[in-house]
């Protein structure tokens, strides 16, 4: 057995030529990973030596490596150390987050995770983390890794995602958990914020609101070479420059990705794009869009959620990619009933989401007024989500939900025909830039020599079908 990274079973190819995923890249980070752990393994010594002296503990173990665990963009070393207690030391894949084509994506991810850490740990001591993150320095006396690491207490209770299934449908479990939710951010919203951006760790070893919002999907697409467009340092004072920001992410990736459009669809995700900055100024309050922002934590998913047998929220996990955000957009989570972010296409489904986020959102209130508050920021993620803001916020940020978000959830507001016509897309499609027609042949023909690199790449490794 070995960790999710390296034992990676390839898909066919029929499968990776149908995946919206660039598979020649990914491909490669097995080996990649297998690099990683091997880099750590030679170190095991010196990492315990290392441990032991930031714990202060005399003694300390790095379990085999058959038990080492990692995520889509972490590795996460198990540590044993006295008394029963166990640490977790967790690297980034540089191979994941753009570390090659853009050095510094690494310590980027590091330094803002930790600097949200410590903000936690001082401003909402009521917040369940970890009782200790250290961030190790990427210089001598420690060993040579590729990157700054953050090492971790382990998580009180067990992840949400192991019980989800089994008691999503009891409500008393249900409420157990919006409340403890909610409290976590009217606890973070007690702090408003100046501008949407990412606190990062200084050299000095303070925090400062000085990154770009960072998201997995900026460091996805440095990850294939193609800049985000958006430099470390960018910060922004409204919600509009933002949101620009986040749909131009989105067109890189469109002209980076080799496979990115398949045939007429580059029409439909064109109008698409161009829709979403057609509409825009709908969706965006303008008595907010200057702030106040609030610190967000926006990978706040069932595995980085930890619970008690009851559901009550006993710690949180994996803080990378929090940002500020105007109060508009802190929506609540949309797993809420089991469904991916683009989902919600039969009526039953919606009818389902909904109702949930209205429960979610009377716990959510009622948590803010406890805590001395009037529930105006209840009101205002109430409005979002009745004005269907909700949805085209979730467009804007995950590049892959947004056709479908765009198709079922916004168009409709508009004109409930044109979903299931194609003269908007025909018609639309121009105006997301000139020699638009002439771009979709460009990358329908690129699309067909990556598909044709990909079935070499196959016969090469001997897989055939």
């Amino acid at each position: 057995m070995f960790p999710s990274a390296i034992n990676r079973k390839p898909k066919s190819l029929a499968e990776a030529i149908e995946s919206e995923d660039n598979e020649l890249a990914s491909m490669r980070y097995p080996d990649l990973a297998r690099q990683l752990y091997d880099a750590i393994g030679c170190q095991k010594t010196e990492l315990e030596h290392m441990i032991c002296k930031l714990l202060r503990v005399q003694t300390c173990r790095i379990v085999p490596s058959n038990l080492w665990a990692s995520g889509s963009f972490n590795a996460a070393i198990l540590v044993r150390l006295p008394q029963g207690k166990n640490a977790y030391l967790r690297l980034p894949f540089g191979h994941r987050i753009g570390e090659g084509p853009f050095p510094g994506n690494a310590d980027e991810k590091i330094q803002t995770e930790t600097a949200t850490y410590m903000w936690l740990q001082e401003h909402c001591p009521d917040v369940p983390i970890p009782t200790f993150t250290i961030c190790t320095p990427f210089h001598p006396p420690y060993p040579t890794l590729p990157s700054e690491f953050l090492l971790t207490s382990e998580a009180q209770g067990k992840r949400l995602d192991r019980s989800w299934h089994k008691h999503h449908d009891d409500e008393n479990r249900r409420k157990t958990l919006f409340r403890g939710l909610s409290r976590i951010t009217v606890s973070m919203n007690a702090i408003p914020q100046p501008r949407i951006g990412a606190l990062r760790l200084q050299d000095d070893d303070t925090i400062a609101l000085n990154n770009r919002p960072l998201n997995l999907y900026m460091h996805m697409l440095e990850n294939e070479g193609v800049s985000s467009g958006i430099p470390r340092g960018r910060m922004y004072a409204e919600v509009d420059g933002y949101l620009s920001d986040l749909l131009s992410v989105q067109e890189a990736k469109l002209r980076g990705q080799p496979n990115a459009i398949f045939d007429v669809d580059g029409q439909r995700q064109l109008a698409a794009c161009a829709g979403m900055r057609a509409v825009m100024h709908h969706f965006v309050d303008p008595g907010t869009r200057d702030g106040p922002f609030y610190l967000t934590l926006n990978d706040l998913i069932q595995s980085n959620i930890f619970v008690d047998e009851q559901w009550n929220v006993t710690s949180i996990m994996d803080l990378e990619w929090t940002h500020t955000l105007p109060a508009e957009m802190q929506s609540p989570p949309y797993w809420l009933t089991s469904k991916s972010v683009d989902g919600f296409y039969e009526q039953k489904d919606r009818e389902e989401f909904d109702e949930a986020v209205k429960e979610y959102l009377t716990v959510y209130e009622e948590e803010e007024v406890r805590r001395g508050g009037s529930g105006r920021l209840a009101e205002v993620q109430r409005r979002a989500w009745d004005s269907g803001s909700f949805w085209f916020f979730r467009a804007a940020t995950v590049p892959k939900a947004m056709y479908n978000l765009f198709n079922w959830h916004i168009q409709p507001l508009f004109n409930e025909a044109h979903p299931d016509q194609s003269v908007f897309d025909e018609v639309f499609f121009f105006y997301w830039g000139r020699r638009a027609s002439e771009f979709v042949d460009d990358k329908v023909r690129e699309r067909k020599e990556y598909v044709q690199q990909l079935s070499e790449v196959y016969r090469d490794m001997g897989i055939v079908e």
